[in-house]
């Protein structure tokens, strides 16, 4: 009797892991944007891209955006440019909300990154050092602490 109700326990516990597991794979990839992986063996950085000057962390100058409906408070938000060309984005910094990508110089300050499942590209321009997203011009990037 007591083997039953241990078996019936254990049968039970799986099947809240295994419902867990498959709950969480099928909800994080749509919060997630995240391009392809690329592996990181074939990444090389090129000294040119790694001292060009948008390569780092960069954050919204004024992190509150408002609309006619909505307010937005991006002040956690983290726009990062590898070395290597990779991009992330990082709405909340918390690892949850992510978009990925890579990113080129596209001369004269001005940059080109193809990021999420979708390849999206956004242009950003660097002037100064501020960094701006041409699509919207709300996007003003200073250099993150």
């Amino acid at each position: 009797m007591k083997s039953n109700i241990i078996l019936a326990a254990g049968v039970l516990l799986v099947s809240l892991l295994v419902c867990g597991c498959v709950g969480a794979g099928a909800i994080l990839p749509v919060l997630n944007n995240e391009a392809p992986v690329n592996s990181g063996a074939d990444r090389v950085v090129d000294p040119a891209m790694a001292n060009d000057p948008v390569v780092g962390t960069w954050k919204m100058e004024d992190p509150v955006v408002k609309s006619e409906k909505n307010t937005i408070d991006l002040t956690d938000a983290r726009w990062i440019f590898g070395a290597d060309g990779t991009y992330e984005y990082w709405p909340l910094n918390v690892g949850i909300f992510k978009t990925t990508g890579t990113w080129t110089s596209l001369g004269s300050g001005s940059y080109e990154v193809v990021c999420g499942k979708d390849s999206q590209i956004i242009h950003y321009e660097l002037s100064g050092s501020r960094l701006q997203s041409v699509e919207d011009r709300r996007t003003l990037l200073i250099t993150a602490d």
